[in-house]
């Protein structure tokens, strides 16, 4: 996945000096490419933001004013690192999660909901740590604390979980304040009460789960777990890891199928170029650079090291190992450069 990624870079040439600066990255639609799932992850939760500003129940109750929205974590016993005999239980948990979505308490307490299955090396030597990450939307009428324990009760039957821990979290959702003293405060949504800026707010909080890449870092710095990676592909081929339930499970406005192909088109080529050539800045003088300024070239994004977000020049590379460098030709702007290489017409 990494290796097919592309960047379209910025090239600044001031006498015998140049610098170059991050333009756009295009990406292979892998599920585990880095800047594809930050791109999906912009797609889907865009998605459901639109999607709950206005969208209602069949009785004509607004979603965000009647339902109560909750984050539900499941995991599984896996003593020795197993679950039902599996090193990797991806599939076996989804399966038992299929199983308690049939039951009739779960359509008597849930309406609608979404959920996602995440990967991580586990701790104290028990394996991996798979598991779920579910938003849900909850009917009104029933308490959180009720629903917990008929959720506790039933997953632990389906998993034959006999210890002390429950092996989930159901919590009304909520959105976190940083304090200026370093500690933080949580503000829960409250149907009715909560605005809908609040709501969704919350929503995107908790869908972020399904996009994080920092389960598959060893350590800050880029270092990755190639272990999990592999075992990651190795066993998830065909495999659904992200699905809708309940009401949003026909939901066409939260179909994200053709998310690919909609990435595609002119107008999203044009509009995500018009946003990278916004605000380009000169790196020699910091000042606002003008088309004649730089030229782009083509490179592979993991060939650079960048400086950090809080420098004077975030993100941009300072060290470029070997590589054969692609150069637009002088006055070809991101747009068309973009277009002509995913069109394939690059070398025309």
């Amino acid at each position: 996945a990494l290796l097919e990624t592309t960047g379209f870079f910025r090239k600044f040439e001031k006498g015998k000096s140049i610098k170059y600066q991050p333009g756009v990255y295009l990406y292979s639609k892998h599920r585990l490419d880095f800047v594809w799932n930050f791109r999906k992850s912009q797609l889907v939760r865009n998605r459901y933001f639109n999607f709950l500003q206005h969208a209602m129940d069949q009785d004509n109750n607004l979603l965000h004013k009647h339902y109560i929205p909750v984050h539900l974590v499941l995991t599984v016993p896996h003593g020795a690192g197993k679950f039902k005999g599996k090193d990797f239980y991806a599939r076996e948990l989804i399966e038992t999660f299929t199983k308690l979505r049939k039951m009739r308490f779960f359509k008597q307490f849930i309406y609608a909901g979404e959920f996602g299955v995440e990967v991580k090396r586990g701790k104290k030597g028990n394996g991996l740590h798979i598991h779920i990450h579910s938003f849900l939307l909850q009917y009104p009428e029933f308490r959180v604390n009720e629903v917990r324990k008929a959720f506790n009760e039933h997953w632990n039957k389906l998993t034959g979980n006999s210890t002390s821990y429950s092996g989930i979290s159901f919590e009304t959702l909520y959105t976190v304040q940083h304090l200026p003293d370093g500690s933080k405060k949580k503000h829960y949504v409250k149907p009715g009460k909560s605005d809908l800026s609040h709501f969704t707010a919350g929503v995107l909080e908790c869908i972020k789960y399904h996009f994080k890449p920092d389960c598959l870092e060893i350590e800050k710095g880029g270092k990755y777990d190639i272990e999990l990676i592999k075992d990651i592909l190795k066993n998830t081929k065909g495999l659904r890891m992200y699905n809708r339930i309940g009401q949003f499970y026909n939901e066409k406005a939260l179909c994200f199928n053709h998310l690919q192909n909609e990435e595609l088109n002119d107008e999203n080529i044009n509009g995500d170029a018009a946003k990278a050539e916004s605000k380009v800045v000169n790196p020699f003088n910091y000042q606002m650079a003008n088309d004649e300024d730089f030229s782009y070239c083509i490179g592979k994004p993991d060939s650079w090291k960048y400086y950090p977000k809080d420098s004077i020049i975030p993100f941009e590379p300072y060290s470029l190992a070997p590589q054969n460098l692609i150069n637009l030709p002088k006055g070809t702007d991101l747009k068309k450069g973009i277009s002509l290489y995913i069109k394939g017409q690059f070398c025309k």
